[in-house]
């Protein structure tokens, strides 16, 4: 479920999904319980060829910034706040997605093979 505001009846019904195990999306950011994690996944818009270590830090920034002014809303900050976070950065081509890179449970992006493309 894709929904743009943090507060709203489409907003709860997100957080209603996502309790449930179901993933959602926000600007960009999706978000799913795996456990008792919260997945992370921020999808660029650029290709991924073009996208560098600086590119996938924006990405990552964009990503956090979302999920911070989610996480100001009480309802999730209630159900969220605290959970460890699994980022990965994501591009999707329309049938398939393909994960560029992820961050470590220390901040460390990792790219995954082939990735990245660009000059470094």
């Amino acid at each position: 479920m894709q929904f743009e505001d943090a507060t709203g009846r489409r907003a709860e019904v997100a957080l209603e999904l996502l309790m449930e195990g179901l993933y959602i999306n926000n600007r960009g950011l999706g978000l799913k319980l795996a456990g008792s994690a919260l997945e992370c996944r921020q999808f660029v818009d650029s290709h991924p060829e073009a996208v560098d270590a600086a590119a996938a830090e924006r990405e990552f920034a964009s990503g956090r910034a979302t999920l911070d002014e989610l996480l100001a809303d009480a309802k999730f900050a209630s159900a969220l706040a605290g959970l460890p976070q699994q980022w990965e950065l994501l591009y999707d081509y329309g049938g398939e997605t393909i994960r560029l890179c992820r961050l470590d449970h220390a901040g460390t992006l990792l790219w995954d093979a082939g990735w990245p493309k660009s000059a470094v």
